[in-house]
């Protein structure tokens, strides 16, 4: 840890994923997230795992994973695409893979797994 970085542990990124599936189940699919509950996310991390999370860094990083969860959904929706709900990953034909540019930025969703695909 070097200063105010944080490493985001994959145990702790699944607590909070599940901390707002639930919100989510209970409130409706409308539910819209404010500051306090930001900060209940990261006390009840900061409990479970003995870290010092604040809510600004649990808002930041719930906004990173929700915007890959856009270019997934993106990826998903492209023309010919299969999914594999085992290994959660998309599958696509080879040629259609080199054709996608690594710049794209779906292209590293291709054709392997997704971690957190059902979390999120």
């Amino acid at each position: 840890m070097a200063g105010n970085n944080m490493v985001w542990q994959p145990q702790v990124v699944e607590e909070m994923l599940r901390y707002y599936k639930e919100k989510i189940q209970a409130e409706g699919r409308q539910f819209i997230f404010k500051e306090v509950h930001y900060e209940e996310c990261a006390k009840q991390i900061n409990e479970k795992y003995h870290t010092k999370f604040t809510s600004r860094q649990v808002y930041h990083k719930f906004h990173k994973l929700k915007a890959q969860w856009k270019v997934i959904m993106e990826a998903k929706n492209l023309s010919g695409a299969n999914f594999d709900d085992v290994e959660k990953r998309f599958l696509y034909d080879e040629t259609e893979v080199v054709q996608m540019n690594n710049v794209n930025k779906r292209a590293k969703y291709i054709n392997v797994p997704i971690r957190w695909y059902d979390e999120m």
